[in-house]
């Protein structure tokens, strides 16, 4: 059975979500930013930490002033690799839909319908507890699509019981929004964290005092083997 609820508000706005998403099953949010957003995030989160400093399955940032997603998840407290996508399909003033689908091993995310991006199950979707949308957006409603629904459709009379926070955010500046970059169906960009390697740092540092000392031996040095005149009387 499908459930919604319907609010416009300021954010942040907290659902709890029970057994509402798991494979096969999706959440449908929609949106409107207006022109002072900057930025906005959804997320899927676990236990009961409403400040959403716990594990998250799924951390959708749009930075509309770069004008960019980023894609995470957080175990531990420890971020994992994000991925980000270039390009926001939709422009200030205009409602839009954002879907999440859950899968067996990925997430995909849908924006207006169209396929956007994808990120793994890095955190299994029975620990997903509430959701949580943050930032500079105004939602409209939100709505849990049963298993094998792929269709947004509205109007249902049933609601989920709704915990919803509302926080008034500073107007931030105007920022220029370019709506003709919109990649879709694209892959996300990741962006490794690399740990030093250390073994080769120390190579690296002892090949250049090899140099530096090689250097320093032929300048102050007198060269070996030169020939010497002696003046004997």
């Amino acid at each position: 059975m499908k459930m919604e609820m319907q609010q416009l508000t300021n954010v942040p706005t907290i659902i709890p979500i029970g057994k509402n998403f798991s494979p096969g099953k999706g959440i449908k949010i929609r949106c409107m930013v207006t022109s002072e957003a900057s930025r906005f995030a959804i997320a899927l989160n676990c236990g009961f930490d409403v400040m959403g400093q716990g594990d998250a399955a799924l951390h959708i940032s749009f930075n509309l002033r770069e004008n960019n997603v980023a894609i995470n998840s957080r175990r531990n407290g420890v971020w994992d690799n994000k991925c980000v996508v270039q390009g926001i399909p939709f422009d200030y003033g205009e409602s839009f839909d954002v879907f999440m689908l859950c899968e067996q091993l990925f997430y995909k995310i849908f924006i207006n319908s169209n396929y956007y991006s994808e990120f793994p199950q890095n955190v299994s979707c029975d620990r997903i507890t509430f959701l949580a949308v943050t930032g500079d957006v105004g939602v409209e409603r939100i709505s849990f699509e049963p298993n094998g629904s792929f269709q947004f459709m509205y109007g249902s009379s049933n609601a989920p019981q709704a915990l919803i926070y509302k926080m008034q955010y500073p107007i931030i500046q105007q920022v220029s929004y370019d709506p003709n970059i919109v990649p879709l169906n694209v892959s996300c960009v990741t962006e490794l964290r690399q740990a030093v390697n250390w073994k080769v740092y120390a190579m690296y540092c002892g090949i250049v005092f090899a140099v530096l000392i090689i250097i320093l031996f032929l300048v102050f040095i007198p060269k070996y083997g030169s020939k010497h005149d002696y003046d004997f009387d």
